[in-house]
């Protein structure tokens, strides 16, 4: 399998990729920001700051010539936003 991350610098017209949704849940506190900026701008940030609500980001890569486009959601951990967040998994497939 040949896997190329393409650059945002470099993402050509949005229609000829395959869309698909991520949605990243976790308590708070462990780190699941922290993955997807390393992830996504290959940065690390020591400095912790909740999440409030969700953020969004985008991978786009070309797997055995397909054009993806990975959308990104990492939800917030904290108790008090728990019904938020269901919002955006509802009719969802969750894999634990």
């Amino acid at each position: 399998m040949d896997i190329k991350l393409i650059p945002e610098s470099k993402v050509s017209n949005s229609n000829d990729y395959i869309n698909f949704k991520t949605i990243i849940l976790g308590d708070s506190g462990v780190g699941i920001s922290s993955i997807i900026k390393r992830a996504i701008k290959h940065t690390f940030d020591q400095n912790y700051q909740a999440t409030i609500g969700f953020e969004f980001s985008l991978m786009h890569f070309i797997v055995n010539d397909l054009k993806i486009r990975l959308q990104i959601w990492d939800t917030c951990g904290q108790e008090m936003y728990r019904s938020l967040v269901q919002t955006f998994y509802r009719n969802g497939f969750i894999s634990l």
